[in-house]
């Protein structure tokens, strides 16, 4: 199972994270995590925690909208959305092969 994690960044933004650095431009992104524990989900809506993954340091700047469960698997559901949309390179995958896990609806 996986979960889309839909969030709105108001304005450009630099994302740093350990060892890397992301540049998002404003407007609407989904990210694909794992569904294997709802605790997960319910953490990227606090405003209080430590900063572990990637969507972690992401969301001291954006705002979670929702999110929504999709019975497939994490990184089939970031293979087709690579597809779709436009993945930001290396975002949430740095354990996988696949392009990201994080896609701006442009």
């Amino acid at each position: 199972m996986a979960y889309l994690l839909h969030l709105k960044v108001e304005k450009r933004i630099k994302v740093k994270t350990r060892g890397k650095e992301f540049r998002l431009e404003e407007g609407n992104y989904i990210y694909v995590g794992s569904a294997n524990s709802i605790h997960r989900i319910f953490r990227h809506f606090k405003k209080k925690k430590r900063n572990f993954w990637h969507i972690d340091f992401l969301l001291g700047k954006a705002e979670p909208i929702y999110a929504e469960y999709v019975e497939m698997d994490e990184h089939e559901v970031a293979r087709i959305l690579a597809k779709r949309l436009k993945p930001i390179p290396g975002f949430g995958c740095s354990d996988c092969d696949c392009p990201s896990h994080l896609f701006h609806e442009a």
